[in-house]
């Protein structure tokens, strides 16, 4: 429903009818606006010819217009008659009767339509404040799942990264990607001196599809100054966890991907470092001690 039917649709409820004909104006003549019309306007005449277009039609207005020019044309026609000789004498009981009949179906029918419209108006408004409310819950779980897990994050135009888990020095097994003659992972140790740190961080992907999430090179800087960086194909890993296992994500999907650096035993880690496409300048994410 847009704007100007709902606005005339609450105008009707109020009563206002010069309300309902000035939001009606300029919109088509569909079977709700010639409906809406036919209660708002005071010409008997136009009124008729409103209904009878609806009852000609096919809509869910069909059959409620039906009932209201039935009783439109007979109040018509009773109005046509010549006045009885004896209409100054008080009416009979049969008259009566008839009359209270009429009025009494006339109230009936315009309640039921009323009812009908306030039914429709308050159904789509309970949709549209449910469709709102789970776009902001959406946007909300996006933004706050890494906030929620304790740690800032960075956004680039790829998507969203967050530190969610640090294993200082790593306890896990670690591999440069070589394998022995069995095809097994050879587990490496650190050079003298170093240790394995191990980051787990948390990326949402904001593009149609994400192929290497997170869609951005990773590096270490170190409290003295120096910075741990590798090309994709020859860093360290969790064996437990290939970098070839890492999914294609799409738009508002999330996946967990652990990196690991071999730092000096003499420093401690300082900022994780996050260099996309499209970025001047890498993005920093706070390190913290765990």
């Amino acid at each position: 429903m847009n704007d100007a039917l709902k606005k005339a649709n609450e105008a009707l409820l109020e009563g206002d009818r010069d309300g309902v004909l000035k939001y009606l104006e300029y919109e088509p003549n569909t079977p709700e606006v010639l409906w809406l019309r036919a209660n708002a306007v005071l010409d008997d005449d136009e009124r008729i010819a409103l209904l009878k277009e609806l009852v000609n039609g096919y809509s869910k207005y069909t059959p409620l217009a039906g009932e209201f020019l039935e009783r439109e044309l007979e109040s018509q026609r009773q109005l046509d008659e010549p006045p009885d000789h004896h209409f100054w004498k008080k009416p009979t009981w049969k008259k009566i009767l008839a009359q209270k009949y009429w009025i009494l179906g006339l109230l009936f029918a315009i309640i039921m339509g009323v009812v009908y419209l306030s039914s429709f108006i308050s159904s789509e408004t309970e949709r549209r404040v449910v469709y709102e409310e789970g776009v902001e819950q959406a946007i909300a779980n996006q933004t706050e799942v890494a906030r929620l897990e304790g740690q800032p994050l960075v956004e680039y135009d790829a998507g969203t990264l967050s530190i969610i888990d640090i294993d200082d020095p790593t306890k896990e097994q670690v591999t440069f990607g070589r394998t022995d003659n069995n095809q097994q992972y050879i587990i490496e140790e650190p050079a003298t001196g170093t240790r394995f740190v191990a980051v787990q961080v948390n990326f949402q992907c904001a593009q149609a599809i994400c192929e290497q999430a997170p869609q951005a090179n990773l590096a270490l800087n170190l409290q003295n100054g120096k910075t741990v960086s590798y090309q994709s194909s020859a860093r360290p890993f969790l064996v437990s966890e290939s970098p070839d296992s890492i999914p294609r994500i799409s738009q508002g999907a999330f996946t967990k991907i652990w990196y690991v650096f071999e730092v000096p035993r003499s420093t401690n880690p300082k900022t994780l470092s996050v260099s996309a496409l499209g970025q001047e300048e890498p993005l920093l994410l706070s390190w913290s001690v765990h």
